[in-house]
């Protein structure tokens, strides 16, 4: 998965897709909150697919080149670090939540809707905390 990832960033700087996201995207985001979109974003999409390697691989050159372009400083990658670990351990089927179970001798969904209320909690205090950083930075 990780070789892919790194297949896929390849292919995406060589057509250059970061550019033309920049380009489409810079007049409609603000840097003040910019860091809790990225966060809440890359959460959604590893929840998603449950790749905690495979999305901070393919968003990273995209939204990193774009925080910079609207004067965000690099709180950004730790939006996209710390989306990815959220969407990773909130969803049932990751590998982190099957190794966990497993290990656990629990069942999935049990170990799962366990994560659920602490990853809501902890989601809640980051996206203040992004959108505290984003406007004091």
């Amino acid at each position: 998965i990780i070789f892919f990832a790194f297949v896929m960033q390849e292919a995406m700087t060589d057509i250059g897709i970061a550019d033309y996201i920049i380009t489409l995207v810079q007049p409609h985001v603000n840097a003040v909150i910019f860091p809790l979109v990225t966060f809440l974003v890359v959460a959604i999409l590893n929840f998603s697919t449950g790749s905690v390697w495979g999305i901070p691989a393919i968003v990273a050159p995209i939204l990193l080149p774009l925080a910079e372009s609207i004067g965000t400083n690099l709180l950004v990658m730790g939006a996209i670090v710390s989306g990815a670990t959220l969407g990773s351990h909130a969803c049932f089927y990751s590998d982190a939540t099957v190794l966990t179970s497993s290990c656990c001798k629990i069942e999935n969904m049990d170990h799962a809707l366990s994560q659920i209320p602490y990853a809501l909690c902890a989601s809640g205090i980051s996206a203040l905390g992004y959108l505290v950083c984003g406007a004091l930075l």
